[in-house]
């Protein structure tokens, strides 16, 4: 497959804090074109985020598809929606000396010049795919979401690692009446503001509370690490964004538990939840955290139905036919 050097976009470079060729979102990818020809921008990937392979089922599906439409198709790197800087994304020399972890603004801006570079390059014929969108809106009318997880795709909500039969099914009465995270990240950021930093802190004096940072997230060893199967016999389940959102959502509506949703960024899934309806939700600067966790204990019966709205609404936005859909949708396809 041949390579599509754009070195505009190579001037996107963000330090070694993800490797040694680490660029932003966006500035590496896979170009589909309507007559089946493929190229890699600027260099070959393997991984789309940690949770969709360019080679996986979701991409795959893509390139079925691509034949039946008129755009040009653009899969970035990168977790985030690819026009945003993130706040720690900046071409300064002082954060490149840092590993791109300086904090240059407190939330993500719409990035005017990569889009106009695109532009230069693909006119208006180009559709751009993503697995999230900021506040669920994308920066520019021809970003598209597609669903976010190969293995949900592929077997549905229970499969291969996590299947069904090592979940407890735990009746929401019978769950402790407290509330359970576990993530990681951030830690070496600098003058970072991310919740998944202060949650902790703010919540450690509170007895209903199993809320710990992780230095590598949910699902590794480390100093707080809790198996995810624990997670399940907790009323309360915490969804906090990562760099964009968060791995953990591909199986946190399954325990059957509240889902206290702290997050800016919106999946395939979130997109069609309603909050309060389906989760609790939680300002990201983290205000009304207390008062939400303490109305869930509060209000027992109204948690529970909560609890169970989100687990079916989850097992509804999983199924194949919905996710082809969603990919429909994002190509123009009827």
């Amino acid at each position: 497959m041949s390579l599509l050097e754009i070195t505009e976009l190579q001037e996107y470079f963000f330090g070694n804090s993800c490797g040694p060729h680490h660029y932003g979102p966006g500035v590496c990818g896979l170009i589909l074109y309507p007559n089946g020809n493929e190229r890699w921008l600027n260099q070959k990937m393997d991984l789309m985020t940690g949770q969709v392979s360019f080679g996986g089922p979701i991409i795959n599906k893509v390139r079925e598809l691509v034949k039946k439409q008129d755009k040009i198709i653009f899969i970035p790197f990168g977790d985030e929606e690819m026009f945003y800087l993130m706040p720690w994304w900046s071409k300064a020399v002082d954060n490149i000396e840092n590993n791109g972890r300086k904090w240059v603004r407190d939330t993500p801006i719409i990035d005017e010049e990569k889009y106009n570079i695109f532009k230069k390059y693909f006119d208006d014929n180009i559709l751009y795919l993503t697995i999230t969108l900021y506040k669920g809106k994308p920066s520019f009318p021809n970003v598209r979401l597609i669903p976010f997880d190969d293995d949900i795709y592929q077997h549905g909500p229970y499969r291969n690692i996590l299947a069904r039969e090592i979940f407890p099914e735990i009746p929401y009465k019978d769950k402790l009446n407290k509330v359970v995270w576990r993530g990681g990240g951030f830690t070496h950021h600098i003058n970072c503001k991310h919740p998944r930093l202060r949650i902790s802190k703010m919540l450690e004096n509170y007895e209903w509370a199993n809320v710990k940072h992780n230095d590598d997230g949910w699902n590794s060893k480390g100093e707080h690490y809790l198996h995810y199967t624990e997670n399940f016999k907790y009323k309360v389940n915490v969804v906090i964004d990562g760099v964009a959102g968060a791995s953990c959502e591909k199986w946190v509506f399954l325990t059957g538990s509240v889902v206290l949703m702290i997050s800016d960024w919106t999946s395939s899934v979130v997109r069609e939840m309603i909050p309060w309806k389906h989760f609790v939700p939680v300002k990201t600067d983290l205000t009304d955290l207390v008062e939400n966790i303490e109305w869930v204990f509060n209000n027992p019966e109204k948690a529970e139905e909560i609890a169970i709205s989100g687990k079916n609404k989850f097992f509804e936005l999983t199924t194949r036919e919905y996710q082809d859909k969603v990919i429909k949708d994002a190509l123009e396809i009827q």
